[in-house]
């Protein structure tokens, strides 16, 4: 009995070890999408800046 409970609560373990990796991957993936979703803001700020500065030099 006591061993099948050992069994028991080390696949637990490994279960629950297992979950945590994924969760980590996914926070990875997330923390990543994220870092390049605020490239792409910096980027399309820039570019609206420029665009703007061009079409304040035909109205003068």
């Amino acid at each position: 009995e006591i061993s099948r409970s050992i069994g028991q609560a080390a696949r637990g373990s490994a279960e629950i070890s297992q979950a945590v990796q994924q969760m980590a991957g996914n926070a990875r993936e997330v923390r990543e999408g994220a870092s390049h979703s605020a490239a792409s803001a910096t980027e399309l700020s820039r570019l609206a800046q420029d665009q703007s500065t061009m079409v304040a030099r035909f109205r003068y």
